[in-house]
């Protein structure tokens, strides 16, 4: 059984992820591409965007959204 002779229609499947992005002693979250699990070191595995500056920034067509988070000190 194959697709030899076309496709009658698509299943589609849908993920919802959470990607963590690190945030130093002084407060600052080092939001960039290059700490992220779906940039490649080329591109973007969503998007298929190339980043110019994937070590200090986010690219324009970037999928995710972004919320504020506590860090472990604060939960305590």
């Amino acid at each position: 059984m194959g697709i030899e002779s076309g496709v009658k229609g698509y299943l589609i499947g849908r993920t919802a992820i959470e990607i963590g992005f690190p945030i130093d002693f002084k407060d600052n979250c080092l939001l960039a591409c290059k700490f992220c699990k779906l940039y490649n070191g080329r591109r973007c595995i969503v998007s298929d965007e190339i980043t110019p500056f994937p070590d200090n920034h986010i690219g324009e067509c970037c999928p995710l959204e972004f919320q504020e988070t506590t860090t472990e000190s604060e939960d305590k």
